[in-house]
């Protein structure tokens, strides 16, 4: 345990850091690097204890997941909103349609405009939320309010991550569980591209449970996803390799073993993301039942980049952060801190086991189907 001036200054940090990542004074595209200078600031200060004292045996105990409490759960819900009209519907459905719904606590990071969104700022005091509100003007992208959402995370047993526009089967929450605890991995988690909605309840026929595909290498290298084939016949999970960043369901302890980066702006999230949970001992599972729908189009919807002139910045340094992380150029002398790549399976085993390859971007026809090489489930 640290002493209590050093917990001081840690804590301290941490909301440096924090003041850093909202700051109004400094241009959008500097407040990342600052941000930067904080976190090895914390990491500096925290004292380094040798492998065999009593320190270092608790922390790697740590590191093995407890036992999942499927009895009596708490949910926390994580959605980060961005001037969203459909927020409000979202949650009154998750509410309506839960099993359990005294159990479910909303963690939202609410990006809005002061004098234009305040009718849904108003509404949301009617729900059991925990909340960040940020002006829009000053957010950094979905990355970042992901991340400022994950600190509000407290005793709660389960993590559901989404977007802020959804609806939802009923029994959603018991559904969720019940194919959490069929994954045959002891750090299980449930991702995909889920089934769409129209507003402000239409569900079109057609749409089942899929695998999530590797489609394409972008211009810059970075790697895309697309809904493969169905798998509704199926009577559990399927293994799977990669993360829908508006759709995860995990025990807690998946946003305290890999973080969200708020380094990242949008394009790259899911691949860094899925790389970084695997990596750290995570088993992605496809859910075969439905239990929650998106809201695709969403056409005339207000977008971060529509009012920050500073975006392709933010994205230009993101684009150049994914490639350190997944290592398709060399880290040199910079480090990712806790938001790197994990150290329990490789990034070489990732490929294998994805069928892909970062560096000459092949994606092979597995891969394309979206099924994993062969079967590798996690024993941390």
């Amino acid at each position: 345990m640290l002493d209590s001036s050093l917990q001081m200054l840690v804590s301290q940090s941490i909301k440096t850091l924090d003041s850093i990542l909202i700051d109004g004074t400094l241009p959008a595209s500097e407040r990342a690097a600052v941000a930067f200078k904080i976190l090895e600031l914390a990491q500096n200060i925290t004292p380094t204890v040798s492998s065999d004292s009593p320190s270092a045996i608790a922390q790697t105990q740590l590191l093995s997941l407890p036992k999942l409490n499927f009895t009596d759960p708490k949910l926390f819900l994580h959605l980060a909103a961005y001037r969203d009209s459909e927020l409000i519907p979202t949650l009154k459905d998750a509410l309506k349609k839960a099993h359990r719904p005294e159990k479910i606590t909303f963690g939202i990071v609410w990006q809005f405009i002061p004098g234009e969104d305040e009718i849904i700022t108003e509404k949301m005091q009617e729900f059991p939320c925990k909340m960040i509100e940020i002006d829009a003007r000053q957010s950094l992208g979905v990355c970042w309010a992901r991340s400022l959402g994950q600190r509000l995370l407290h005793d709660e047993d389960f993590i559901l991550q989404l977007d802020s526009h959804h609806r939802f089967v009923e029994g959603w929450d018991s559904l969720l569980l019940q194919q959490l605890a069929q994954c045959p991995s002891p750090k299980p988690v449930l991702s995909a591209y889920t089934p769409p909605y129209i507003p402000p309840d239409e569900i079109p026929p057609g749409y089942p449970c899929t695998r999530l595909t590797a489609h394409h290498f972008d211009e810059h290298g970075i790697l895309s996803f697309i809904a493969g084939e169905s798998i509704a016949s199926y009577s559990e999970p399927q293994l799977g390799m990669f993360l829908a960043g508006g759709f995860i369901f995990a025990p807690r302890q998946f946003y305290l073993d890999v973080p969200y980066d708020p380094f990242l702006y949008f394009r790259g999230e899911e691949i860094t993301l899925s790389t970084r949970a695997w990596t750290k001992g995570w088993d992605i599972f496809y859910p075969h039942k439905i239990t929650i729908y998106h809201y695709y189009t969403r056409t005339n919807a207000k977008k971060h980049w529509d009012i920050n002139s500073e975006w392709y910045k933010l994205e230009q340094k993101s684009r150049e952060r994914i490639k350190k992380i997944l290592r398709i150029t060399p880290l040199e002398l910079d480090s990712l801190e806790i938001y790197d790549i994990g150290n329990i399976r490789t990034l070489e085993d990732y490929q294998s086991f994805c069928g892909i390859n970062f560096q000459t971007q092949e994606i092979s026809e597995t891969a394309s189907k979206g099924i994993p090489t062969k079967s590798v489930i996690s024993n941390s």
